[in-house]
């Protein structure tokens, strides 16, 4: 349905203003159109819904969707209202088309099932840089049996399939994925069948939503400074593929759950702590962020800071109410130049670094107890620059944010809360003031427990 309906959006831009919808933009509009579905409620009582199909308000005019057609596409601005209104009602049908295939039928529960992907082959027609989301003979996948999956390594490709569908993720986000499977639901009661089904949906949703952009997250070197210096470890906007601790919040919680999601960040509320925020670029997002983070900063004394990682764009008004908030304490400019992100779609790319699209801001908000705290040195800002710093081929694949360097041997450890704040210098007290609640057992610790 998703395929479908972005197919029928690129054609209506082609058609009124005989340019594709660039891909970007498309997400923009989806994240702009859905994020107030969840602000506010249903006014017509209706409990159905999905994830990710926008259905309501398709008279509404997205502001920032407007924008930025008017500037990429270079069109004029009625001509962006027209395309955003238009676009609105092609999901508002897609929507109603997948109500009603689900609704009144009894879903087949499909096997999912798992296989490794042989070197040297790929599924048919795939490339690098093609979607996980690929029709495949099976051919060219080997089954994976229970006994074989404690030791997939990184330089692995695992199929995930179910029907017809099959899905790609690497060895390393395989293994971090299966252990935050572990500690969110007990480890007692993880088996690998309800892993691999949890698997599927998530890589699914992911995939459908696209987002690479969106879901772009922060270097290692960039959590471990912020650990280091702030405390941080927690983060605001995350999601299981590119998160780094064990906790987080993200956009999905019915399935980012099962990997340790804790919800929204719009339905938490912490009363002390040190976090970081990368939110979605959607600046009715960031607004909304801003507002939430001010509201919190208001509501305790106890130590409470953010560190907020988003493009400069001057221009927005979620840019523009963090620089005018009251608990601004600094704000640092990195040029487009000096930095690097991670690809959203690392649990792909053999790369999994990019560099950055545009100048980046980082704001960090904290009251007058997580001023203290968590000062805002030159030495901070320093080492923080070095972290931001583009690191696109300098370092051997796989090492996603959730992981750390390389250890000894084929392992590789993937550090969580405690265990991060326990190396970082004399901070574990501090740390536990955090509201992430993480795990303290390292990925190697539990690997060796089950080769015992």
């Amino acid at each position: 349905v998703m395929a479908d309906f972005k197919k029928a959006a690129t054609e209506l831009a082609k058609t009124l203003v005989g340019k594709a919808l660039p891909p970007a933009l498309l997400e923009t509009w989806l994240y702009s159109r859905k994020f107030p579905e969840g602000q506010r409620p249903d006014p017509d009582g209706r409990r159905w819904d999905d994830p990710i199909v926008p259905w309501r308000f398709v008279d509404r005019i997205d502001p920032e969707f407007v924008v930025e057609a008017v500037k990429s596409l270079k069109i004029e601005q009625n001509v962006a209202k027209k395309l955003s209104r238009k676009t609105a009602k092609l999901a508002h049908h897609a929507h109603r088309q997948l109500r009603q295939q689900i609704q009144g039928k009894t879903l087949e529960k499909r096997q999912v099932s798992v296989g490794l992907v042989m070197p040297g082959t790929s599924p048919r027609g795939a490339t690098e840089k093609d979607s996980p989301f690929t029709q495949s003979s099976s051919s060219s996948i080997r089954p994976l049996k229970s006994k074989a999956i404690a030791s997939i390594s990184d330089k692995d490709v695992i199929a995930v399939k179910s029907g017809k569908t099959i899905l790609r993720v690497n060895g390393t986000h395989y293994r971090k994925l299966r252990v935050l499977f572990q500690r969110a639901v007990g480890r007692s009661s993880a088996s690998d069948f309800d892993f691999h089904d949890k698997l599927f949906v998530l890589l699914l949703r992911y995939e459908a939503v696209q987002g690479g952009g969106f879901q772009a997250a922060a270097d290692g070197d960039v959590f471990d400074c912020l650990l280091r210096f702030f405390d941080v470890a927690f983060e605001c906007f995350a999601s299981p593929l590119n998160c780094r601790y064990s906790t987080f919040c993200s956009g999905f919680y019915d399935i980012d759950k099962f990997f340790g999601s804790m919800g929204s960040f719009f339905h938490f509320s912490p009363k002390a702590g040190s976090f970081q925020a990368n939110p979605p670029f959607v600046p009715a997002l960031i607004a909304a962020m801003a507002v939430h983070m001010d509201a919190l900063l208001e509501a305790t004394e106890l130590p409470l800071s953010f560190v907020v990682i988003i493009p400069a764009w001057r221009h927005t008004t979620g840019w523009n109410k963090l620089a005018e908030s009251a608990f601004l304490r600094h704000e640092e400019l990195i040029a487009q130049a000096d930095h690097g992100y991670c690809e959203g779609k690392q649990v792909l790319r053999r790369n999994r670094y990019r560099i950055a699209s545009f100048d980046t801001s980082v704001f960090f908000l904290q009251n007058k107890a997580g001023s203290e705290l968590w000062r805002v040195t030159e030495e901070a800002i320093t080492a923080l620059r070095e972290a931001f710093r583009s690191k696109q081929d300098t370092k051997p694949r796989g090492e996603g944010p959730g992981s750390s360097p390389p250890v000894s041997g084929e392992k590789r450890q993937w550090a969580t809360h405690q265990s991060d704040a326990a190396k970082a210098h004399a901070a574990p007290k501090r740390a536990k003031k955090t509201a992430s609640g993480g795990a303290s057992t390292q990925l190697e610790e539990e690997e060796e427990e089950e080769e015992e």
